[in-house]
């Protein structure tokens, strides 16, 4: 299963946002080499930081779980083992009118 990924960290005025995406634990990026691979940064009207948009091919049995977090805010955690699901289909959290940082669909 190819999948392309955004994680990372973005920082507003008064609030921080984080995600990570792991398989069978470990962080992605230390189990898996991407595909390809960009970096996009985030630096306009008290918003700042740095996510990375990442292609990765999910090996079939594989645990994968995304969690995000930010502070005020509930924990967003979702897992799933690759070939036991169709499809997977979230945003992050609000920011103003906009969907913070992230979108993930499988």
């Amino acid at each position: 299963m190819r999948v392309q990924i955004k994680t990372g960290s973005e920082q507003h005025t008064t609030e921080r946002r984080g995600a990570i995406v792991t398989v069978n634990g470990n962080p992605i990026y230390q189990v898996l080499k991407a595909l390809a691979q960009e970096w996009e940064e985030i630096g306009n009207k008290g918003k700042h930081g740095k996510w990375c948009v990442a292609e990765y091919e999910l090996p079939v049995g594989a645990e994968v779980e995304f969690s995000a977090t930010a502070n005020g805010k509930e924990k967003i955690a979702h897992s799933f083992v690759v070939g036991e699901i169709d499809s997977i289909d979230f945003e992050g959290y609000g920011y103003g009118n906009d969907t913070c940082g992230w979108i993930v669909s499988i």
